[in-house]
């Protein structure tokens, strides 16, 4: 049993060896890029002057509610719903909904709580299943 155990290590270190010999070599390491120079103020000091960038400012709401939109209240949004009229449904993030009929016209309101129009338009069934839904969220 002994001469076993000293086959099976010798083996195994032969097997350790010949996997080390057979490892490829690492590589040289690469330089890092290298980078301009600070641009010379004219004051002759090192400091740096970045490149002129315009930059542009984008609303924070990326579905602003049309200028055409008729506010009304939340009780004629869920008329609408229920009664297939309803196209397109955005939800911002400020809670208000915003509609869009069949017919093209752009109405608003606020809803009660959050997500109320999604919960609407659930129950409404196969009458809104056509409807476009939006959310900021």
């Amino acid at each position: 049993m002994r001469n076993t155990w000293h086959f099976i290590t010798a083996v195994m270190l032969v097997a350790v060896l010949a996997l080390a010999a057979c490892s490829p070599q690492p590589a040289e390491p690469t330089q890092a890029p290298s980078y301009p120079a600070p641009e010379q103020s004219s004051s002759g000091s090192s400091a740096y002057i970045a490149p002129q960038q315009s930059i542009e400012f984008v609303a924070p709401n990326p579905y602003p509610i049309p200028e055409s939109a008729e506010e009304v209240e939340w009780a004629q949004v869920a008329s609408l719903v229920n009664d297939g009229q309803v196209a397109e449904v955005l939800q911002t993030a400020s809670l208000k909904v915003v509609i869009t009929t069949k017919d093209g016209r752009s109405l608003f309101t606020q809803q009660p709580q959050p997500n109320d129009i999604f919960t609407l338009i659930e129950a409404c069934g196969a009458n809104c299943a056509e409807i476009k839904l939006k959310s900021e969220f």
